[in-house]
């Protein structure tokens, strides 16, 4: 199921209802808000809505530097010794 709007009507429908049977200084109930929502949800935030944001993407470096490849086994250096 991908339809948001009836996604952010079950969101309100079990929001509306938990508000009904608990005291606000115990309701948290977590929900994403997005600018379409927000103002709703904004004002329920004291009567225990936690409202959580989706953080903004970072951007991205447009090339990546080259680094060297690493090798798993490098082989030994003939002029060191290893001691068994």
């Amino acid at each position: 199921m991908n339809d948001k709007t009836a996604w952010e009507q079950y969101a309100r429908d079990a929001y509306t209802a938990l508000a009904a049977v608990v005291p606000h200084e115990k309701l948290r109930f977590l929900q994403y808000v997005n600018s379409g929502n927000l103002e709703w949800w904004t004002a329920r935030e004291k009567q225990g809505a936690v409202l959580l944001k989706h953080a903004k993407p970072k951007k991205r470096k447009q090339k990546v530097a080259e680094t060297a490849p690493i090798i798993a086994n490098p082989p030994l250096d003939n002029h060191k010794t290893v001691n068994p």
